[in-house]
C-alpha cells in the first residue's frame, strides 16, 4: 500500500487500498499466465478486509483467505465491518485468534462463523498480532501456512 511504502502511519483511503489489491491480482495473474478468476484473494487484518470487499463486489477470484479479519476498528466495536460478507460467493478460509480483540468470539460467532462459504480455523490463545502465551509468532505463521495450503488443495 502506498502509505506503507511512503512510511506513513495512516492508511490510504479505501479506494486506493482496493486499487492496490486489484493491481496485485492483475500482476499475479499475468505473471502466472492465469485467468484472474483463478487467483486467490487474501490479506491480513486490513488487507483481508480489502480482499473481502473485492470478493463481495464480484471481483474475479477462486477463493478468499482472511488472516485476522478485523470485525471493527481498534477500540470501536460499535462500527462493525460485516455487511458485505454474506455477498461473498467463493469459498473463504478465515483464521481467528481466540484472544483477538478485533474479533471477539460473540461477534465472530454471530456474523462470520455461520456463513456457509466460510471455513474457520481458531488459533487458540492468539491475539490480533498472532502472539500468544507459549507460542511464537513463527509457530503461528507455520501453522497458518500449512492449513492454508491444505485448504487450497481441497478447494481446487
Amino acid at each position: 500500500y502506498p502509505y506503507i511504502t511512503e512510511g506513513r502511519r495512516s492508511p490510504d483511503p479505501s479506494e486506493i487500498l482496493l486499487e492496490c489489491h486489484r493491481a496485485a491480482t492483475r500482476a499475479l495473474a499475468d505473471h502466472a499466465g492465469e485467468d484472474p478468476g483463478r487467483v486467490v484473494l487474501a490479506g491480513r487484518s486490513m488487507g483481508g478486509r480489502m480482499a473481502s470487499v473485492l470478493a463481495a463486489s464480484g471481483h474475479p477470484c477462486r477463493a478468499l483467505v482472511l488472516y485476522a479479519y478485523p470485525l471493527h476498528p481498534t477500540g470501536r466495536p460499535e462500527r462493525l465491518r460485516v455487511e458485505h460478507l454474506p455477498r461473498i460467493e467463493v469459498p473463504v478460509l478465515s483464521f481467528r485468534g481466540s484472544n483477538d480483540s478485533m474479533s471477539r468470539p460473540d461477534e465472530y460467532d454471530r456474523w462470520v462463523r455461520p456463513l456457509p462459504m466460510v471455513t474457520t480455523v481458531d488459533l487458540e490463545g492468539v491475539d490480533h498480532g498472532w502472539r500468544g502465551k507459549g507460542r511464537s509468532t513463527q509457530d503461528v505463521v507455520d501453522q497458518v501456512a500449512e492449513e492454508t495450503a491444505r485448504w487450497l488443495d481441497a478447494v481446487g
